[in-house]
């Protein structure tokens, strides 16, 4: 009986553990992919002099995948040859991802896209730089993004990206911050969503 005690105890304090550990890497992974996908973007627009885009989808399995502002499962990153943030026929796919869309939101200021110019610096409506100085994105689940610790470190369950108008792309967690307004709750606003 003594084992049985045991053995339900550590149950009870595991398996919390571990289903937050679940969706946290759920988060960092999709967040960490998406990231990773802008940087491609960013480099094969400066490999091939040309524009390459990453784009929100909910069709990634079509033969001209549509970008799209909402209803989106996975992205994109292709080759954008006529500059208009839109995927056409005779564009190069470079990349598809798909993401736990029934799990995990993904919301996006800049409507559906992230584009970057040979020079790798980020575009908006084919131009030669953008017209914002920040993009982003928050990758969150049904927690939102409450701060993970209940206010003692300043961490948020989300995962924000901030992509600068540059073109540098980066995670955070800090929930607010008033040394800059690159924190999740900033990002957040600056979406028009919520988690």
């Amino acid at each position: 009986m003594f084992g049985l005690a045991v053995a339900v105890v550590l149950i009870g304090v595991v398996v919390p553990n571990m289903r937050s550990f679940i969706l946290n890497n759920r988060l960092t992974s999709t967040a960490t992919e998406l990231v990773r996908s802008i940087q491609t973007a960013r480099t094969e627009a400066t490999k091939r002099q040309q524009n390459v885009t990453v784009c929100l989808t909910a069709d990634p399995t079509a033969t001209t995948p549509a970008c799209v502002a909402s209803g989106y499962i996975a992205w994109i990153v292709f080759e954008d040859t006529n500059k208009n943030q839109a995927h056409d026929s005779g564009e190069t796919i470079l990349e598809t991802h798909a993401y736990e869309s029934s799990k995990i939101s993904l919301l996006a200021d800049n409507g559906k896209f992230i584009s970057y110019a040979p020079t790798g610096f980020r575009t908006t409506d084919g131009g030669t730089s953008a017209t914002k100085n920040i993009s982003a994105i928050v990758v969150c689940d049904s927690r939102g993004i409450n701060d993970a610790s209940g206010g003692s470190n300043g961490l948020s369950l989300a995962r924000g990206i901030v992509i600068t108008a540059t073109g540098r792309a980066r995670i955070t967690r800090v929930v607010d911050s008033t040394a800059d307004n690159f924190d999740v709750t900033d990002l957040q606003t600056l979406t028009g969503g919520s988690c």
